[in-house]
């Protein structure tokens, strides 16, 4: 078998695996959610040994390399680069293998009030977020296609009828991606899927993306340095979805986007010296600006594929869709981009060349307009009143509850009363997470020490290391 034959059976192995667990622990009769993480929200293993030539079969055992602690205590980050040929780091294989689930699970809190609280089936996607959205899709439909066979083999029925998927910020563009996929099979929607909830997902991308590829991303900065981890994050093609739309794809969808409560109003992306000039980060004058080592092929697939996902879906499947959004934390939403030489950038010395036009509502991370297809009809998006920060949003006891009402009543509440409060993992305070990467910095804390393993450093750890 080639390199990506081998890989695809190693992954399609690795899925197979949790769903004969999930099968065996299948409850009859009850809802089925099925998880899809957010960026980087999914924990990726990478094979001991190098892919070497045909009928090679080293991969029995794999290693966490997203995230461990040779992340921290090694050079682990620069293995997630993809080469060119599209083969990972030095052809050894990575496989997603379910939630990021090292010292701290990504997502217990949502596990716990699915599964434990409500007796509900339960199982993560997990999905390789370096690689094409339009790739992680492939494997999300022969996941389900596998999860019905298999559950109605064991227990006598398909769970997909009765079953929600619930897609945390990246997740949704993957599962959005899926459901084009299927688009000619609309009719037949029920063999598929009860319904999609987003929470959080980058339709139309995020403001804070672009920073990777000029500034790296700050703490990984402190153990790579900006251009190791600048010049790795240009190699990954699917993060490549998340910077601003494209102008022509604002301009086929710009009076909608301009018609909600959370409004889009201009383009996004502004040139600095000339403020009315718009600055298309998938155009010729925006490849002069990007550093050299942001690829073309990955910008021109990523925009193709979103332009896609954000076009319409059969009546069938649109009225099935559902989209969480908060815009209760203020934060850029429109950009201006001063003109540099991009070949000539130094991530260790030049100055970013991006810097914030205007302020709106959103999560911290996606703009609130961002966060809603515009074909999905606004009774069917849900404002969050209390969970304001984009990577607890999936683990907030407020979205867990619209979730819970949806899947109960079939229809979003109009507005609930809850508490302000994130289920899962406990976070140490900034202060204790500072202290522990300056220990580490100063080689006063090695990967032995009782601090490397406490779940609590690790959580804000795991939020803050992003690439999408």
């Amino acid at each position: 078998m080639t390199y990506m034959t081998t890989k695809n059976k190693c992954i399609l192995d690795a899925l197979g695996h949790r769903i004969e667990d999930f099968a065996r622990r299948y409850r009859p009769g009850r809802p089925t959610v099925v998880l899809l993480p957010g960026g980087m929200g999914s924990q990726l293993d990478r094979s001991i040994r190098p892919y070497r030539k045909a009928n090679d079969k080293p991969f029995e055992r794999y290693d966490p390399i997203w995230m461990d602690l040779g992340i921290v205590f090694g050079k682990d980050a620069v293995k997630l680069k993809i080469q060119d040929s599209g083969r990972d780091a030095d052809d050894h294989i990575i496989i997603p293998d379910g939630p990021l689930d090292f010292i701290v699970n990504a997502y217990n809190g949502t596990e716990q009030y699915f599964r434990d609280d409500r007796g509900w089936n339960y199982i993560c996607f997990g999905f390789d977020w370096r690689r094409p959205v339009t790739e992680s899709a492939g494997y999300l439909e022969s996941f389900l296609r596998r999860l019905g066979a298999r559950v109605n083999q064991l227990m006598g029925e398909s769970p997909l009828p009765n079953t929600t998927l619930l897609c945390h910020s990246m997740g949704g563009l993957v599962a959005v991606a899926f459901l084009h996929r299927i688009a000619k099979q609309a009719k037949t929607i029920d063999q598929w899927l009860a319904r999609v909830v987003t929470v959080g997902t980058p339709f139309y991308g995020t403001a804070t993306h672009i920073r990777r590829y000029f500034k790296g991303q700050n703490f990984l900065n402190r153990l790579y340095g900006r251009t190791c981890i600048a010049r790795l994050a240009g190699t990954l093609p699917g993060p490549y979805a998340l910077l601003f739309p494209s102008i022509a794809q604002y301009s086929r969808d710009a009076q909608r986007l301009a018609q909600s409560k959370y409004r889009l109003d201009r383009y996004p992306m502004r040139d600095a010296g000339q403020r009315n000039l718009a600055i298309d980060p998938f155009g010729q004058t925006a490849a002069d600006r990007f550093p050299s080592w942001v690829s073309p092929s990955h910008l021109r697939s990523a925009d193709k594929m979103r332009t896609r996902i954000t076009g319409p879906l059969p009546q069938e499947l649109t009225q099935r869709m559902f989209h969480i959004r908060s815009g209760l934390v203020q934060m850029p939403i429109e950009q201006k981009w001063r003109a540099v030489k991009g070949a000539n950038f130094d991530p260790e010395y030049n100055v970013y060349p991006i810097q914030k036009a205007r302020e709106g509502p959103g999560d911290g991370t996606v703009p609130a307009w961002s966060a809603r297809l515009v074909g999905t009809p606004l009774a069917q998006v849900y404002n969050l009143t209390k969970a304001r920060n984009h990577s607890e949003l999936a683990e907030h006891l407020e979205t867990l509850e619209v979730v819970s009402a949806l899947m109960t009543h079939g229809k979003l509440p109009k507005r609930l009363q809850v508490q302000n409060t994130r289920l899962g993992s406990k976070k140490a305070p900034a202060g204790h997470v500072k202290s522990f990467m300056d220990g580490v910095l100063d080689g006063q804390i090695d990967r032995n020490s009782p601090e490397a393993s406490n779940p609590e450093l690790w959580r804000p750890l795991m939020e803050e290391v992003n690439f999408c």
